[in-house]
Order: C-alpha cells, then sequence, then structure tokens
C-alpha cells in the first residue's frame, strides 16, 4: 500500500525534495547561483547566501518562486558589493 500523496508530490512525480529542485534549478540558471544554500523550514524555501548585485538577488528569488511547489519563499540573500 503507496503512503498518501502531498499536492506538493503530485507536481514532483520523480520525488526530488523541494530544496533539491530548486537548487538544481538555480544552479542549471546562473554561476553566481552555485554559492546559495537551499533549504526548507516550516514549509518555506529559505535562500541564504550572498550575492554581487541587487538585480542577480531579485532574479534568484523570480527563479525560485516559479518552481512547482514553492509556496512560500523567503530570501535571506545578501547583496555584498567586491571593490575593484
Amino acid at each position: 500500500m503507496s503512503a498518501a500523496r502531498s499536492p506538493r508530490d503530485a507536481k514532483n512525480p520523480s520525488g526530488e525534495p523541494l530544496p533539491a529542485r530548486v537548487t538544481r534549478i538555480l544552479q542549471d540558471s546562473h554561476p553566481a547561483f552555485r554559492s546559495l544554500t537551499i533549504s526548507e523550514e516550516s514549509g518555506a524555501i529559505i535562500i541564504d547566501g550572498h550575492l554581487p548585485s541587487y538585480y542577480l538577488k531579485q532574479v534568484v528569488q523570480t527563479t525560485a518562486a516559479r518552481v512547482d511547489g514553492v509556496l512560500r519563499l523567503e530570501n535571506r540573500v545578501e547583496v555584498v558589493r567586491i571593490s575593484a
């Protein structure tokens, strides 16, 4: 007998955990996103790390929010300007 599936499982037939899917999609979309940490707390996807611009912080948030199964998102990314 199989366990009941949640609505999130219906959008994820592979069974890949949501944080892993978000991580994979982000890392595939931009090299700067490879340094970010993705986790899940109380049903929300948490994105931690540092990026060099507010633009990239917004891109990571928009990209992650579009992943099937993401219902809540907390963007804890800090913008750190790299001095030349």
